[in-house]
């Protein structure tokens, strides 16, 4: 059998239940939909904008080169090979630093 605790200014309730002798708290949360009802209209303005946003991005990623494509713009590829190369030849010879300290 439940019965409820004393309430909160949080929505729901815990209620105390008893299983095979033993004693628990439950949340029971209120019944849907809530009331009153969510104003979701002013988030949609939001919601289009971010998705324009998404949109734009997308778009841009698609047209930048690879830059590991034997097509790539000469010396594109080099600005990534670089550090790259760096990151190795100092991890063999035991002289890289610590990303914090970089």
């Amino acid at each position: 059998m439940a019965t409820p605790t004393k309430p909160n200014s949080r929505p729901g309730t815990y209620v105390v239940k008893t299983f095979q002798d033993e004693s628990f708290r439950a949340y029971v949360p209120p019944p849907l939909p809530p009331d009153p009802p969510l104003a979701l209209q002013p988030l949609l303005t939001l919601l289009e904008q971010a998705n324009q946003a998404l949109g734009r991005l997308d778009g841009l990623a698609s047209i930048l080169p690879d830059p590991w494509a034997p097509s790539a713009p000469r010396g594109f590829s080099a600005l990534f090979a670089i550090d790259t190369r760096n990151s190795q030849d100092s991890l063999v010879q035991g002289t890289r630093q610590s990303e914090a300290a970089g």
